[in-house]
């Protein structure tokens, strides 16, 4: 965790267990802005790809094409 006046920042590994047993780990960023003491803005991030991968049980495969596409 990174506290800067009223900002922070954390970083976390989330690891939730499915109903079936199995779990599911990856990464969750989060960037918080308070004033007077509240949230006033709150920003997260996670890795689903990362997650979807596992719940899929296999890699996902992206091909140089497809980035191209996607930054046209």
């Amino acid at each position: 965790m990174l506290v800067d006046g009223n900002r922070v920042a954390t970083l976390n590994r989330l690891s939730p267990r499915r109903s079936d047993g199995r779990v599911i780990s990856y990464w969750l960023a989060q960037f918080i802005c308070f004033c007077d003491g509240k949230v006033v803005e709150n920003i997260s991030l996670i890795d689903s790809f990362h997650a979807v991968e596992q719940v899929l049980s296999h890699p996902l495969t992206v091909h140089d094409s497809q980035m191209a596409d996607a930054r046209a």
